[in-house]
């Protein structure tokens, strides 16, 4: 809709690269607060790459104190 020109939206900076389309423009919104990035998984075993794609994301997450997420009570399960 939004390259129809009947739409607009607002997403994450990372959809411009992402996801380029002729004659729609990415306008940054400078003063909009972050926006959580969050990671699902099911408890049973799933894909084998999935373990290291948690660490990564835990790498990731450990090089920015601003981007962990809030502690949990100790026996609280994960949001």
């Amino acid at each position: 809709a939004i390259a129809a020109g009947r739409g607009s939206g607002v997403s994450t900076a990372s959809t411009a690269d992402l996801h380029p389309y002729a004659g729609v423009a990415y306008v940054p919104l400078d003063d909009a607060p972050a926006v959580p990035v969050l990671l699902a998984r099911r408890d049973a075993p799933g894909h084998p790459a999935l373990p290291r794609l948690v660490s990564l994301a835990r790498e990731i997450i450990a090089r920015d104190p601003a981007r962990r997420p809030p502690e949990r009570a100790p026996g609280e399960p994960p949001r």
